[in-house]
């Protein structure tokens, strides 16, 4: 589950849960920091703005716990976090 509200702000708040019935070894954390890490490393993105997106994320992202994480990112950065993490298994957008 995605939640954020729409409203004119230059940031995105934004949480993610497990579903009850999803797999209970899943570590939200790690799969959206890992995927982002790896996914942004690609060679065809370099000089991109995707290839810095894990250090612009900084902090604010993927923090909580295992089964329920969240952040607050600009705005820029919420849609190319989208971009790249989506696919992953046990996470929709």
């Amino acid at each position: 589950m995605l939640w954020f509200p729409r409203c004119h702000s230059p940031q995105v708040h934004f949480s993610a849960r497990r579903a009850h019935s999803g797999d209970a070894s899943l570590d939200l954390i790690v799969l959206l920091r890992g995927a982002v890490s790896e996914r942004c490393r690609h060679p065809a993105l370099a000089g991109t703005p995707l290839a810095a997106l894990p250090a612009r994320l900084g902090d604010d992202f993927a923090r909580g716990h295992p089964e329920a994480t969240g952040g607050m990112v600009a705005t820029e950065d919420f849609a190319h976090l989208a971009l790249v993490s989506g696919g992953l298994p046990g996470l929709r957008w």
